[in-house]
């Protein structure tokens, strides 16, 4: 982050508040440009924030798939018991 008073660069930092703080040193009436942009922190947050997202949604997928129940040979579903009950 970079900022400048009359074409002039002046320090820009934070304040106890975690808000941007410039210090102009200029008297009466000026002009405060500050430019700012994405950081490598930035890029990095967000590439690794895309590799998670798709990471969870495959696993998603994934695990949607293996929860269906299958049919066996029977022609009943996994689990379910495939002896008919005794009768009395």
């Amino acid at each position: 982050m970079a900022s400048s008073v009359n074409g002039r660069e002046v320090p820009v930092h934070g304040d106890k508040l975690g808000l941007i703080a410039i210090e102009p040193a200029c008297e009466g009436s000026c002009q405060v440009d500050l430019v700012f942009g994405v950081t490598t922190e930035g890029w990095v947050c967000r590439a690794l924030s895309t590799l998670v997202t798709l990471f969870a949604l495959i696993s998603l997928a994934v695990s949607g798939r293996s929860a269906v129940p299958q049919l066996s040979s029977g022609g009943s579903r996994l689990g379910a018991p495939t002896d008919p009950a005794p009768s009395i």
